[in-house]
């Protein structure tokens, strides 16, 4: 597991606290910070295994989420204009990581 990984006891509370998306109960601060995966692969396009493709449909999934924003209230049915990139996000690199 990633937080295994790391010795220093502040780093891993901190590490624990981001991957088990703690962060805004702790802070208050709208974030998500759900960590995916990164596979390595040389050449995204000529991928031919099916772990490869899996982790693209997959990561594909989230980028198309996390540009989204609904425009409604909770209850209400998506709309098409929620489906219109409204907002972005970060992702931070681990250094030291090499989880696939």
């Amino acid at each position: 597991m990633l937080v295994d990984q790391v010795t220093d006891p502040k780093d891993r509370y901190i590490l624990q606290m981001f991957g088990m998306n703690q962060v805004r109960p702790a802070t208050g601060l709208r974030v998500d910070t759900r960590y995916c995966l990164w596979h390595v692969f040389p050449e995204a396009d000529r991928a031919h295994s099916v772990e490869h493709q899996s982790y693209a449909l997959n990561r594909g999934y989230w980028d198309d989420f996390w540009m989204r924003k609904r425009n409604g209230a909770k209850e209400d049915p998506p709309q098409r204009p929620d489906a219109l990139p409204q907002r972005g996000y970060f992702e931070v690199t681990l250094d030291g990581f090499h989880g696939v």
